[in-house]
């Protein structure tokens, strides 16, 4: 067996004056109340940066290759649509994904109450493991001072 890891980042900023117009959205799972991202997509970081970690464990490039940001094709789209594509793409070139660790760094939301729900979404649509951890940036620059928000994953593949 071949086994592969793959490493993804992402970080969007946080549009502040945008809070209850639209949502903020990690791993699939809707945070309400919270400064959504700047993005052309849905910003889901959490997505974003397992996307990158899976293809870059089977050495297929990054999201922006697959999913140009500025495409009106993929405005508001919600990501995991894009990482349902990523999933097909990568199993029909005979990968399997073992597990994916993420990490989100935000002073906030708090992810502790929907970790659970974040963990559970992501593992059934990878059908594979996922943890999910959460830290906070201790009121450091942007990510401390609530203008961003960023999320690195590692994602371990296998091939027949």
């Amino acid at each position: 067996m071949n086994s592969r890891v793959g490493f993804g980042y992402d970080v969007h900023r946080l549009d502040q004056a945008a809070i209850g117009l639209r949502d903020l959205v990690l791993g699939g799972v809707v945070f309400d109340g919270f400064a959504p991202v700047v993005a052309n997509s849905d910003g889901d970081v959490v997505v974003h940066a397992v996307i990158d970690a899976i293809l870059g464990g089977a050495c297929m490039g990054d999201i922006g290759e697959w999913f140009a940001e500025d495409s009106d094709e993929y405005k508001g789209i919600d990501s995991l649509v894009l990482l349902k594509k990523i999933v097909t793409e990568v199993q029909a070139k005979g990968y399997r994904i073992i597990n994916v660790d993420v990490t989100v760094v935000a002073q906030e939301p708090k992810l502790k109450d929907k970790k659970s729900d974040i963990r559970l979404k992501l593992s059934e649509l990878l059908t594979a493991d996922v943890n999910v951890k959460a830290t906070s940036p201790e009121r450091v620059g942007s990510l401390g001072n609530k203008e961003a928000i960023a999320c690195f994953a590692l994602a371990n593949l296998s091939k027949a």
